[in-house]
């Protein structure tokens, strides 16, 4: 799945492939998940277990370079 680049401003390292991305190349940004999170408030969650329908997933953006970014 080939993601949108473009051109990074600051120099930034690659997630998958630990390369360095020099200022003015193209790069391309991906989500990954990181876990879940509970949508409950801290006064209001249960004294029990927590239910499968409050937890959410967690997704973070990272940047990889342009050949990873075209596989």
């Amino acid at each position: 799945m080939a993601v949108k680049t473009k051109k990074t401003r600051t120099e930034r390292t690659c997630h998958l492939c630990k390369v360095t991305i020099a200022k003015g190349e193209s790069y391309g940004q991906k989500r990954i998940r990181l876990g879940e999170t509970a949508s409950w408030t801290r006064d209001d969650r249960p004294t029990e277990e927590i239910p499968a329908y409050a937890w959410q997933p967690h997704y973070v953006s990272v940047s990889v370079c342009f050949e990873c970014a075209i596989k």
